[in-house]
């Protein structure tokens, strides 16, 4: 059962798992993990193989068997935390701005909807609020690029006009 437990997980990297439980065969029993809000199954060999995408952090999973006559029937087989490390290099302004647009468009994953700015939930700012966010937000994201770009030895694309 221990090739079985959890601890890291790469947000988009592949789960790959193999159960040999001779308590429950695979022809009665489907297995699952549910991590989060995730659910991944298991094939009827009991053979797992799904990409696990979610946002970074702590999350409580299990690993459980329903029974396939009665899925009535369940049983917690394992159950602990997993923390998921993101590998993205998205700087923090570019998150929040991420985070504030899924908001006002209305897609905000939970992790995006419960990110606080100021000490303040973006899911309880009003559409206004999170409009004057948006737009200090875009500066700040649009200054990294800028900054990048110089240090790359790219130049800012901003235009000096000069006039003799």
């Amino acid at each position: 059962m221990n090739n079985l437990t959890l601890t890291k997980i790469f947000s988009g990297d592949t789960l790959e798992k193999t159960a040999t439980l001779s308590e429950y065969p695979s022809n009665e029993w489907v297995l699952s993990y549910e991590i989060g809000t995730l659910v991944l199954t298991f094939n009827s060999s009991h053979i797992l193989s799904s990409i696990v995408n979610l946002d970074s952090g702590v999350y409580q999973y299990r690993l459980l068997a329903t029974n396939i006559a009665t899925p009535t029937l369940k049983k917690t087989l394992l159950n602990g935390q997993v923390t998921i490390v993101d590998l993205e290099y998205r700087s923090h302004a570019r998150k929040v701005l991420d985070a504030i647009e899924a908001n006002i468009e209305g897609r905000a994953s939970q992790a995006q909807a419960e990110m606080t700015i100021n000490g303040r939930s973006i899911k309880y700012y009003s559409p206004e609020q999170l409009i004057k966010l948006r737009q200090t937000y875009q500066r700040e994201v649009a200054n990294e690029i800028a900054q990048d770009r110089l240090n790359a030895g790219l130049g800012s694309r901003n235009k000096i006009l000069v006039r003799f």
